[in-house]
């Protein structure tokens, strides 16, 4: 199937039906042969009887052919045999293609007629029957100009097709009459008749056509339908079957009452320098009752000006004249048309949350791209959806409507190596890093100079490399979902007086919710707010709008524990804002996939540029936030603990993260272990030792307000 899907995209369909039939009709008797030659042309003239016609003549030359090498079996005639048996193959082959895709059926059939009718040509030359090898010259010619429309969509090949078809019916007329059957050459010439009045409906095609490909307007239009044509490098790609990758790779988990969430399919190495990390996400979803596939990725920030012109291009595309092209170009696209949405979607009073742009592609989907520059998390979020049966094909052609071809590319080596190197420089010297991979330059420098360029940024740079460039290696932070780890940052955190990460468990109204959070959260981890969105989850979070406004809602909200919090022995509640009667601790591995992190509290801003209405927006500390090591060593050598300090992660926090809880006395630690075992969160080992996460018990849970290393590490 995916082969004729392959052919379903790259073959154009003619708008006019052809085959041969006398070929089909070798084995008629005479008079039935005549009026079938004077009916069948006649037939086809109506399109939506081509299928039928082509199964059913397919068979019956099929059949014919069979029985004839039966014939030429029991005389002995092998040579003759091996042909008719070809013959019939062909046929068969033509006959099941139409079953599966009615143009790569007629494709095959055009093809063997071309071939037979080449051959027949070639024979009556041998014979010096010169009048009979012109008439098989000029249906050969009629063969190959129809295959030459279908494999390029030229309407100049259909012209010409069309006048060689009225130059054979006129030819045949004249035999006719010389013959004495008038009747089968009225037919004749009345197929001439239509074949010219065709043709001249071609030629005002072609001039309207050429009319507005020269209009500036329609050249993106015309460029990028053809461009979702071009799918030969798809036949053998590793995301060819679609719904096979989002059902395979689809990952479920369940929190502590065991509902079921759906994280969607993901798949890491594709998009090139256009995708954020390279990861694709694909999903099932029933919307209005009908069954949707979901690709949904981000953008890097170089790339993300691009998508808004190419939408700004298609809403100048007049809607009559579009459809006009894409027909002509055999586009699978019915009509295009962009809308702007704004959708609150239970978020406060706030409507532009979730203000998007949506180009629809009848006959294909939609694709929706964020349109609040202010909103970080989702300006640069690309969401496709088309209906779940669509392929690999239909999303290449989807997605050439917004030059975003590139994302289906698998990502080489280089690709991989930058992002090392970009997620290493945002990481230790993220005021150089942050306004340079936001250009065209950082992504079309070569590897070596793009390794210049940071130290020439940065001159401890080359420290950073030769420390942990070689090390990298890739980290699932979700099933498919990859980050890359830095390996040994979370030593190199702990020689700075990092000892732990925590995060406070709040927004829970009772001992029992907060326990199933507890629960819930050793299950499947800590999610982002746009994570928890993006899974349908309903719960909110400590500041969901807040996230969204301040571009921190595809992060995990920590803090950081140092060495200097533990000498002192700082109460909890003097070393955070955040208190909790359950409390993680987090190990410093968490750190080796990237963070960001301030020394206020600034709800994860992401903001670069000034004046927007919220405190961040005049603030933007994006630019300016410290290194992670550089943030370190100035909580561990400030005079006084920063109660509002964030350390953010990115998007999920994998429970194996998760060394340890904190609870203020005793009787919370009971209650807290007794609703972990109800949950199904306690285990036992094999010597019968009850653990969490592998961890005994009495280890998992402490005890304690004050910031100790024995508490926290």
């Amino acid at each position: 199937m995916n082969y004729i899907n392959y052919f379903k995209h790259t073959l154009f369909l003619p708008n006019i039906y052809h085959r041969e039939f006398e070929l089909d009709t070798e084995a008629f008797g005479q008079q039935a042969k005549k009026v079938a030659l004077i009916a069948l042309p006649f037939i086809g003239l109506y399109r939506p009887a081509g299928a039928v016609l082509s199964v059913s003549m397919g068979s019956v030359r099929g059949v014919s052919h069979l029985s004839q090498a039966l014939t030429e079996q029991r005389g002995g005639q092998w040579k003759e045999m091996s042909l008719s048996v070809a013959q019939a193959t062909l046929a068969a082959i033509a006959v099941a293609g139409t079953f599966f895709h009615f143009t790569t059926g007629l494709f095959i059939t055009t093809s063997a007629d071309g071939l037979q009718n080449a051959w027949n040509t070639c024979a009556h030359i041998l014979k010096g029957e010169y009048s009979a090898a012109g008439e098989k010259a000029l249906h050969t010619l009629g063969n190959l100009l129809y295959l030459s429309f279908m494999v390029t969509g030229s309407l100049e090949a259909l012209l010409v097709f069309t006048l060689v078809q009225a130059t054979i019916s006129l030819y045949g007329a004249k035999k006719e009459i010389g013959e004495g059957n008038y009747l089968e050459a009225a037919a004749k010439i009345a197929m001439a008749g239509i074949q010219i009045h065709r043709a001249h409906g071609y030629v005002r095609l072609i001039e309207r056509r050429d009319f507005l490909f020269k209009m500036d307007k329609y050249k993106k239009l015309l460029e990028r339908a053809l461009n979702g044509r071009r799918v030969r490098g798809l036949i053998e790609h590793p995301l060819n079957d679609l719904q096979g990758t989002a059902e395979a790779k689809r990952l479920i988990l369940t929190d502590a009452n065991g509902k079921e969430y759906d994280f969607g399919a993901h798949v890491h190495g594709f998009g090139q320098a256009l995708v954020k990390g390279d990861n694709l996400t694909f999903r099932v979803r029933e919307i209005d009752g009908q069954e949707i596939l979901e690709l949904e990725f981000k953008v890097n920030h170089a790339f993300r000006d691009k998508i808004d012109e190419a939408m700004k291009q298609a809403r100048g595309w007049s809607t009559k004249e579009a459809r006009e092209i894409l027909s002509l170009t055999g586009s699978h696209v019915e009509g295009v048309n962009v809308s702007h949405k704004e959708q609150n979607n239970g978020m406060f009073w706030v409507s532009d949350i979730t203000e998007r742009d949506e180009l629809h592609l009848a006959g294909l989907g939609t694709i929706s791209v964020g349109a609040a520059d202010d909103v970080p998390n989702l300006y640069d979020k690309v969401t496709i959806r088309m209906d779940k049966s669509k392929t690999i094909y239909d999303l290449h052609e989807m997605i050439s409507f917004l030059d975003l071809t590139s994302v289906l590319a698998p990502s080489t080596e280089d690709d991989f190596e930058r992002m090392k190197l970009g997620q290493l420089f945002r990481t230790f010297f993220p005021g150089e890093a942050t306004p340079f991979e936001r250009t065209e330059e950082f992504f079309q420098l070569s590897i070596p100079a793009l390794k210049e360029k940071m130290i020439e940024k940065a001159p401890e740079m080359k420290g950073v490399l030769d420390q942990f460039l070689e090390g990298m290696k890739p980290l699932e932070i979700l099933p498919g979902r990859v980050r890359y780890q830095m390996d040994g940052l979370a030593e190199a955190a702990y020689a700075k007086g990092a000892r732990a990460l925590t995060a406070a468990l709040t927004g829970a109204h009772s001992d029992k919710e907060l326990f199933e959070r507890a629960a819930s959260i050793l299950k499947m981890g800590m999610l982002s707010t746009e994570t928890r969105d993006s899974t349908q989850m309903s719960e909110e979070g400590l500041s969901k709008y807040w996230d969204y406004m301040s571009g921190g809602a595809d992060s995990v909200f920590t803090q950081l524990l140092t060495e200097k919090d533990c000498a002192n022995k700082t109460d909890f509640t003097d070393a955070s804002w955040y208190w909790s009667k359950v409390r993680l601790v987090i190990s410093l591995k968490a750190l080796e996939t990237g963070s960001y992190q301030y020394h206020e509290g600034h709800s994860g801003s992401r903001k670069t540029e000034s004046g927007g209405q919220w405190w961040w927006d005049d603030e933007f500390p994006y630019l300016s936030r410290p290194g992670i090591l550089e943030f370190i060593e100035q909580e561990q050598n400030s005079a006084d603990s920063n109660r509002g300090h964030e350390l953010m992660l990115k998007e999920r926090l994998d429970p194996s993260l998760i060394r340890g809880m904190i609870v203020p006395d005793s009787e919370t630690r009971d209650g807290l272990l007794e609703a972990l075992r109800n949950y199904g969160v306690t285990q036992r080992d094999a010597l019968g030792a009850e653990t969490i996460l592998n961890i005994p018990v009495d280890q998992f849970i402490r005890v304690g307000t004050q910031i100790t290393e024995e508490l926290v590490v």
